[in-house]
């Protein structure tokens, strides 16, 4: 098709066409840096009933590592027809990911996409959820949500994980308090592990990874299996919550370790102690769970009980 003057696209599940023709993929499409477009279909766990075989939640690692590879995750319908057929007027390797699961339409047709480029929705400063593929939904979802209880936060469709949108990420970290990636794919290596490599260059800071730790899938119902691995909506907006106090939590233990150490001149046993205590007994009285007041304090379960 090349030699004929046409683009090659190839489709398949994405457990064969990033497992199974990596050698194919790595030896006679990215290093003779051919204009070929793999359009993987079926990845990650919402393939669903097929199960772990056929459940591949670690092919954004595999092609993002490729020398010459575009590597793009898609949102929705309008989102994938117009990255069919962009990808196409761009030269080289390109690894196109696509889901099983029916998905709501985000967008509109007439949204402006660019490759390299994310979409930033909302500008909420408490955190920023970097999310691609097929849970960009949920993440919009738990903003929604997250919008009612007070707490704004921004979600931020990274589409194109190479070449990722450095300046996004960093935006985010420096405008956010709180940055959570999320992704139907394993934390390792995927788009979790790429805005930890820019934040760690650029802007150091804390980020949360959601997405399968380390492990293979399940069968099961697509819904089913986004609730089994904790990346619902649901999912979300527990862990903003978390990250959150626990944010306020640190400050505090913080401001009372510096309180009792500045007023001492020393780390006194008797004071640190004492200063662990009315810490456990504020948390508790707000209803804190209990293993984030073991956390914060180094308390145990039992001497918090007792408070």
């Amino acid at each position: 098709m090349l030699l004929a003057g046409k683009i090659p696209y190839a489709s398949t599940f994405a457990v064969f066409a990033a497992g199974r023709a990596y050698d194919q993929i790595r030896n006679s499409i990215c290093y003779p840096n051919l204009n070929v477009k793999i359009c993987s279909t079926h990845a990650g766990i919402t393939v669903g009933e097929d199960g772990a075989t056929h459940q591949m939640l670690e092919d954004i690692s595999m092609m993002r590592t490729l020398p010459n590879m575009t590597v793009m995750s898609v949102s929705d319908d309008t989102q994938t027809k117009w990255a069919v057929e962009e990808i196409s007027k761009i030269k080289g390797p390109v690894y196109l990911r696509l889901s099983r699961m029916e998905t709501p339409i985000i967008y509109s047709e007439t949204q402006k996409f660019e490759i390299g480029k994310a979409v930033q929705i909302g500008e909420g400063t408490e955190a920023s959820i970097i999310a691609t593929g097929d849970v960009v939904c949920e993440a919009i979802k738990a903003k929604e949500e997250l919008e009612k209880q007070g707490i704004k936060v921004r979600v931020i469709d990274m589409h194109t994980i190479k070449p990722i949108d450095k300046e996004m990420i960093v935006k985010c970290a420096k405008e956010t308090k709180k940055i959570i990636t999320l992704e139907d794919h394993s934390i390792i290596g995927g788009l979790g592990s790429a805005v930890c490599e820019v934040l760690s260059e650029e802007y150091p800071c804390k980020v949360t990874r959601m997405g399968i730790n380390d492990q293979f899938g399940k069968s099961g119902k697509a819904e089913e299996l986004l609730k089994y691995f904790k990346l619902t909506s649901e999912d979300i907006i527990e862990k903003v919550l978390e990250e959150i106090s626990m944010d306020e939590h640190e400050r505090y233990l913080a401001d009372l370790r510096e309180k009792y150490i500045l007023d001492q001149n020393a780390l006194e046993v008797t004071g640190f102690e004492r200063a662990k205590t009315e810490i456990a007994k504020k948390l508790k009285d707000k209803n804190v769970d209990v293993e984030i007041i073991i956390k914060a304090t180094n308390l145990t379960k039992e001497e918090i009980e007792k408070l």
